[in-house]
């Protein structure tokens, strides 16, 4: 899910939120997103539920989901989570 061009041309830095059950995954991911400076990582997911709870809670700019997660997929938690922030563009 993403923010529309001119949304992000405003904003100073985006928040970022990444979801995957595999530490190693999230770690690297968070690695790459970091190394761009204007990628802020603001929490971090290891299932599609917690996902929704964290995007909930901290308010991300874009939610990075890995598709097989259990307990809930990242489908499933990005229409849920579209269905919170209906002005997020996916």
């Amino acid at each position: 899910m993403s923010q529309t061009g001119a949304q992000l041309q405003a904003i100073d830095h985006l928040r970022i939120l990444i979801a995957d059950d595999h530490p190693i995954i999230r770690k690297h991911v968070r690695s790459i997103l970091e190394g761009h400076p204007r990628f802020r990582v603001c929490g971090e997911a290891y299932d599609g539920a917690q996902a929704i709870e964290e995007a909930k809670r901290l308010k991300p700019d874009v939610v990075v989901l890995n598709v097989s997660m259990p307990i809930l997929n990242g489908m499933d938690a990005a229409r849920e989570i579209k269905t919170e922030f209906p002005k997020l563009q996916s």
